[in-house]
């Protein structure tokens, strides 16, 4: 699941044959749009999430009530969304770079002559490097919706996969229309599905 990239497979009319032969396509990516707001779990740990909900919360809005939560609620997407992009942007790297930080540590205290204090540094990048990595553990298994699995286990190799095959079932990249033929274009998909609704609805 994680080397192979999404494929598609159509099945061909047999012809004279007993057998319907089977066309096999390796689907390149489709072009990203802007990702829709997602509520990592995560969130909630830091520091600076109670303190951003409260801030917008106590902001006042106008309207009816109903107007007014939902001016909150929109207000409050904002804030985390920025408090997400500030704060648990580039997981990935930073556990990397702390990686290569505590190997430098720990390379360098096999060297005779090192300072007292570079124990303490060592113990702090440790526990930085396993915040970070019970993180990313979070995103990915919430993101897999693995449920079952409790945390610590450490399987981000299996969260890959699961998150790459919900992707994989959840993206449309192509359409079969009324007429038989085969759309593949991001623009052309968004056609055919309104075309369909605006003719049956």
């Amino acid at each position: 699941m994680l080397t192979m990239p999404n494929i598609e497979v159509y099945i061909i009319d047999p012809g004279c044959s007993n057998h319907s032969p089977l066309s096999i396509n390796f689907v390149q990516q489709v072009e990203l749009r802007s990702r829709p707001f997602r509520f990592l779990n995560n969130q909630t740990q830091h520091v600076k999430f109670q303190e951003t909900v409260q801030t917008v919360w106590q902001d006042s809005a106008g309207g009816n009530k109903m107007m007014r939560v939902w001016q909150k609620l929109k207000k409050v997407k904002q804030g985390l969304k920025f408090l997400n992009k500030t704060e648990f942007q580039g997981v990935k790297m930073r556990i990397n770079m702390l990686r290569q930080k505590l190997y430098d540590i720990q390379r360098a205290m096999r060297l005779p002559g090192q300072p007292l204090n570079m124990i303490e540094t060592e113990r702090e990048t440790k526990m930085n490097l396993e915040k970070w990595l019970k993180v990313e553990e979070s995103i990915m298994r919430q993101k897999s919706r693995v449920q079952r699995l409790k945390l610590g286990n450490g399987n981000t190799a299996y969260f890959h996969a699961r998150l790459r095959n919900r992707i994989a079932q959840n993206r449309i990249t192509s359409l079969i229309s009324a007429n038989g033929s085969i759309v593949t274009t991001t623009n052309d998909i968004e056609d055919k599905i309104l075309d369909f609704y605006k003719i049956n609805y």
